[in-house]
C-alpha cells in the first residue's frame, strides 16, 4: 500500500527546515476551529483538503511541502501529501505525529 509507505518528515527535521534557507509551504488540514482553539503553526495555510490545489498556486514543482493534521496515523496528512505528489508536487511529505508533535517540541 503506497499510503502506508510513504515517507513521513519527522519533527526535528521539520524544526531545521523551518529555520533553513527554504522553509518548506506548510499546509495545515486542521479545521478553522481546531486552529483557532489549539493554536497554529507560524505561517501555516490552513487549508480545506478540497481546496489543495488552490492553496499551492506559484508554488514550484519541486518546493518542498508538509503536511500536518490532528488526525490517527496522520490520515489526512498522508492523503493530501499522497494528492499532491500525484499531482506533480514531488517534495510533499507529512509531518510524523502532525500537529501535536510540532506542538510537543516547541
Amino acid at each position: 500500500d503506497q499510503l502506508a509507505a510513504m515517507p513521513h518528515m519527522e519533527v526535528d527535521a521539520f524544526l531545521k527546515a523551518l529555520a533553513g534557507p527554504r522553509p518548506p509551504h506548510i499546509i495545515d488540514l486542521r479545521s478553522h476551529n481546531l486552529a483557532t482553539q489549539a493554536g497554529h503553526v507560524p505561517n501555516a495555510h490552513l487549508t480545506e483538503y478540497k481546496a489543495l490545489a488552490q492553496s499551492l498556486v506559484g508554488i514550484d514543482k519541486d518546493y518542498p511541502i508538509v503536511t500536518i493534521c490532528a488526525c490517527p496515523q496522520d490520515a489526512g496528512a498522508v492523503h493530501a501529501a499522497y494528492s499532491l505528489q500525484r499531482q506533480g508536487y514531488r517534495n510533499a511529505m507529512p509531518l510524523r505525529g502532525g500537529f501535536a508533535a510540532w506542538q510537543a517540541a516547541q
